[in-house]
């Protein structure tokens, strides 16, 4: 398959969220990276047409790194230098039904090959921030 360091990265301010919100959180934004690239034919089909650093992580390890955010400007920052990458992304802004919390939030980035020199901007600006 070749040299390739193929990742998601999910960021999460977590703000007054408990670990369970967290996480459910965290697996929404995953998700939501990829459902948001879903198109639906005229005849009801839907079609999903995957990036190739997509297809190579789906087929391997689903590797994710997990980062933590200090506030919502950070996740915001983080989609503009995805954007400029070229690089798929879900910001997450829970409804707030079961946990309300203005300044929890959560920026799931990618899958994208790390060692791609076309995204450096994007793992550098990654590099500021903690394991959560």
């Amino acid at each position: 398959m070749g040299n390739y360091d193929i990742k998601q990265y999910i960021l999460v301010c977590k703000g007054g969220w408990t670990h369970g919100k967290i996480t459910s959180q965290v697996a929404h934004a995953s998700l939501a990276v990829f459902s948001n690239q879903f198109d639906k034919t005229l005849d009801g089909v839907w079609l999903y047409r995957p990036s190739d650093d997509e297809r190579i992580w789906l087929n391997t390890a689903f590797a994710k790194v997990i980062l933590k955010a200090s506030n919502k400007e950070q996740l915001k920052n983080g989609y503009r230098t995805a954007k400029l990458c070229h690089v798929n992304f879900a910001y997450i802004e829970d409804s707030g039904a079961t946990q309300k919390d203005e300044e929890a939030a959560t920026l799931a980035i990618g899958p994208f090959d790390t060692t791609n020199e076309e995204y450096k901007s994007l793992v550098d600006w990654l590099s500021q921030f903690k394991l959560y």
